[in-house]
């Protein structure tokens, strides 16, 4: 594991018949809402953690199938389950609403939330976000398809070591291929297979602040389309990092997520 964080309080909430893995961390009255990404788990923001909890409530999550927590149904992987797996964590946790962080396909499911839940998102960070026109969803299903190859444990670890910058340090690099290597490949073939669908990625215009930051080389175009989403958009690109962006610069990062909470928080 990435060197778990002592937890003010650990649990799970109940989605039906599945168990959901949570941490709570922090006090104050605000909240904030970590999600995590594509085959990983809530120990992916170790690092951010520390930085927050000071003065905010601090939540992180295994989103069903993940890290401890319940594997569904293999027809249940969906956006919706994803985020109602959030909204059973805030109910178990008394939290009304919150800022939802969400890391690579954790942004989709974040945004997912804030369309079935609008009144419980304060606002919404992106970090590396996985976030796309709908005519490319269907370029998910290959990827959805390797995971389920003879060789199919191989490929996903390979694809997770070009997600990183050249200059990580390696002992950060091999913790984050062996935290996603643990996850099922059949749960990660069957959470893109779902996100595969042009619909998934057919949002509404989301009234709320947003941060959107993001590594160097992402898709021409993208922040234009992302306004059409997010009106409220702040955009940045974080020089010198890879995916994992809260993790391979986390004192840069905690440090912007900080200063953009404290704006919106004395925003009139």
């Amino acid at each position: 594991m990435l060197g778990l964080v002592p937890s003010l309080f650990a649990g799970t909430a109940r989605l039906g018949e599945l168990k959901i893995n949570y941490a709570l961390e922090g006090q104050g009255n605000r909240a904030i809402v970590l999600v995590h990404g594509w085959a990983c788990n809530r120990t992916f923001w170790n690092a951010t953690v520390p930085a927050l909890k000071a003065g905010m409530r601090v939540i992180t999550l295994d989103l069903p199938g993940h890290g401890s927590s319940s594997l569904p149904p293999r027809g249940a992987y969906n956006a919706d389950l994803f985020a109602n797996a959030i909204a059973a964590v805030m109910d178990q946790t008394r939290t009304k609403s919150a800022v939802l962080v969400g890391h690579s396909l954790g942004a989709i499911v974040v945004a997912h939330f804030a369309h079935l839940f609008p009144s419980r998102v304060d606002g919404i960070v992106i970090v590396d976000g996985l976030l796309i026109k709908p005519e490319l969803a269907p370029g998910l299903r290959k990827m959805a398809e390797a995971n389920f190859a003879p060789d199919a444990h191989a490929q996903r670890e390979k694809m997770t070591r070009g997600m990183m910058n050249e200059g990580l340090e390696p002992e950060l690099r091999e913790r984050i291929v062996n935290e996603m290597m643990t996850t099922p490949d059949e749960v990660a073939g069957y959470t893109l297979m779902s996100f595969s669908d042009p619909d998934v990625w057919k949002l509404p215009r989301l009234e709320v602040p947003v941060l959107a930051v993001y590594q160097p080389n992402k898709r021409e175009g993208e922040e234009a389309w992302l306004r059409t989403v997010f009106p409220h958009l702040e955009y940045r690109i974080f020089a010198g990092a890879g995916h994992f962006l809260m993790m391979e610069k986390s004192a840069e990062f905690n440090t912007l997520l900080l200063d953009w909470l404290a704006r919106e928080n004395n925003r009139p």
